[in-house]
């Protein structure tokens, strides 16, 4: 187990969520819950000598956002709702097909957010992307340059309508973070 004192700005906005969500579900935080709001508690088998706290809670920030991405994938691909009641090969071809639109969009999606300067949320990303999927698709179809052309009208779609929230700026994002790790 691995603790780590927060700062005090840390443990202010920690218990400013943790009152706001109490007083929102009508009860109040106790005494203890308020306590714990100042430290970050991290359960690792890595040994302490291999890796500091600072990289262990950036690998569990990490590990956060790949959850976050496999949420999105489970609530907008509806991979849980498969429509082949009782046919294995259709059950199959449907899950198929979800999991390549998965591998399609994460593709295009890596390709295209790095190419733009600010942080690009990833449900922002998809809805946008599943909104313009049928002109993809005729892109695809057309030519070469219908395809570019879908391509620059997404990333600049993606670049003024799906940026993360404006209180990201300041905070360094997770994958900045892990291109600082150094871990021997």
């Amino acid at each position: 187990m691995v603790c780590h004192k927060l700062t005090r700005e840390q443990s202010e906005g920690r218990s400013r969520k943790a009152n706001a969500l109490a007083k929102a579900r009508g009860y109040k935080s106790s005494q203890r819950n308020q306590d714990l709001l100042d430290w970050s508690i991290f359960i690792t088998n890595i040994p302490d000598n291999k890796v500091s706290i600072k990289h262990i809670a950036t690998i569990y920030r990490t590990r956060w956002q790949i959850e976050l991405l496999f949420k999105l994938y489970k609530s907008h691909f509806k991979i849980e709702n498969l429509k082949g009641r009782g046919d294995s090969s259709r059950i199959l071809c449907e899950l198929y097909a979800k999991l390549c639109g998965i591998i399609i969009f994460h593709s295009i999606s890596n390709y295209m957010i790095s190419k733009i300067p600010h942080e690009v949320s990833a449900t922002k990303a998809f809805l946008e992307f599943r909104r313009r999927i049928k002109e993809l698709s005729l892109a695809l179809k057309k030519s070469i340059n219908k395809l570019k052309n879908f391509f620059k009208d997404l990333r600049i779609a993606w670049s003024n309508f799906c940026l993360k929230d404006k209180y990201r700026k300041t905070k360094k994002s997770t994958l900045y973070s892990l291109k600082l790790i150094n871990i021997p």
